[in-house]
């Protein structure tokens, strides 16, 4: 079944400056290229109304309610990582209602979130970091004739956690680099792959 092409509000308001300058709605028909019958319905709306622009709240009714959205946005705080099709998966089973991943990208659009590629960075775990920081601590006046002293090297081998594919986030703009938003990697020992510049 055909639908009906909407007529914009510029051919809308034509109509109603035409039929108040006294033309028919066979002549507003002929000028806009809209049915009589259409014609007609615009100049009806504009007499009973004075307007000819739709009621609001036409169109498809929205899926999710208030309390549905927010539960939505929860469930990528908590877990970044999820998709579009795993948070359809769970919102059918935790309130009963069908909805698309679309729907579920426009609600975390419309929140400021994001489906971002996480970046990669290497794991380190707090143990580490606390050396790192001693360590830095330890060479922050050290000299360039100290710093000459060591071998630096440009191979790196590290192993993705998990699959090498792409992994997404949910998140907001500029928050790329926090912690629950990256992707880690780790030294290993064996099938490593070596970085050299």
């Amino acid at each position: 079944m055909s639908h009906k092409k909407e007529v914009s509000m510029e051919v809308r308001n034509k109509i109603v400056a035409y039929r108040e300058n006294g033309l028919s709605f066979g002549k507003i028909s002929d000028k806009v290229k809209i049915s009589k019958t259409g014609v007609g319905g615009i100049i009806s709306k504009w007499k009973n109304t004075g307007t000819v622009a739709n009621r609001s709240g036409r169109g498809a009714k929205r899926k999710t309610t208030v309390r549905q959205d927010s539960a939505i946005l929860r469930k990528v705080q908590v877990n970044p990582r999820l998709s579009a099709p795993k948070i359809v998966a769970e919102v059918k089973q935790e309130f009963g209602i069908s909805v698309t991943p679309q729907t579920i990208r426009n609600r975390l659009n419309s929140a400021g979130l994001k489906g971002k590629v996480a970046k990669k960075k290497p794991w380190i775990s707090s143990k580490n970091q606390r050396k790192r920081l001693a360590w830095a601590r330890e060479k922050a006046t050290w000299s360039i004739d100290d710093w000459k002293k060591v071998l630096f090297s440009d191979e790196t081998k590290i192993l993705l956690f998990g699959s090498d594919g792409i992994t997404r986030v949910w998140r907001k703009p500029k928050e790329g680099l926090k912690k629950e938003n990256l992707r880690p990697t780790v030294k290993h020992g064996g099938g490593n792959i070596i970085i050299t510049p």
